[in-house]
């Protein structure tokens, strides 16, 4: 689900080159390319890609303009979780714990800890100490995907949830399963960017292929 869930390859026929990104996620990922030719022609070539999940996409072809003469052509992607035309479908989240315990919540939409730009409509919902794990902080560096245990729900819609800061060990569901409303995905933790023990949800898709969106939603 990292940075090998697309990987891309290019296949020549005479004089023409196409260039393919392969999806190894478990969600749609939207993907920003760039080209760079010397005496080449590019076609099909779209600034934006929804890459399915699993699926196989041309990105651009590019063909030689002057046999005769030398070329050359370089090739890069980014790309976001997410299809970035995908709108919510209206619905009402079951509470992401036990509806029967009381929980606080730590902050809010528009939080000015970290509920700015691409998470502006999140939701940190203090959980208790004895279910927390400690390999968290305030350290920027911890912000970084590979410092934080999470689970990522795709939905019909094109969106996603996302549930953060599990505990080490304590996610329950496994790549491309299919899970239902109430069923038990992970232990909360204070794992990544993290002040205290707490669960962050939202829902969210890519922006494009360099930032991510997030959406009001409704418990």
């Amino acid at each position: 689900f990292g940075s090998g869930s697309l990987r891309h390859t290019i296949r020549q026929t005479g004089d023409s080159f196409a260039w393919y990104v392969v999806s190894d996620a478990a969600i749609a990922c939207t993907l920003a390319p760039a080209i760079t030719t010397t005496n080449m022609d590019v076609a099909a070539f779209a600034p934006l890609q929804v890459v399915p999940a699993g699926e196989t996409v041309k990105l651009a072809t590019f063909t030689i303009t002057d046999p005769a003469q030398a070329y050359k052509y370089g090739v890069s992607y980014r790309f976001r979780f997410g299809d970035y035309t995908a709108a919510p479908s209206p619905y009402v989240y079951a509470l992401p714990w036990s509806a029967t315990e009381p929980r606080k919540v730590g902050q809010g939409f528009h939080g000015t800890f970290s509920h700015t730009g691409d998470s502006e409509y999140a939701v940190d919902v203090l959980m208790p100490e004895g279910q927390a794990a400690t390999t968290g902080g305030t350290d920027p560096g911890f912000k970084e995907i590979e410092r934080v245990n999470f689970v990522y729900v795709a939905h019909a819609d094109g969106t996603f949830a996302k549930y953060l800061h599990l505990a080490p060990g304590g996610v329950r569901v496994a790549l491309g399963q299919a899970v239902a409303r109430g069923e038990l995905l992970g232990l909360s933790g204070n794992t990544g960017f993290s002040s205290a023990p707490h669960l962050h949800f939202e829902l969210g898709a890519a922006r494009d292929g360099v930032s991510s969106r997030s959406f009001p939603f409704k418990w």
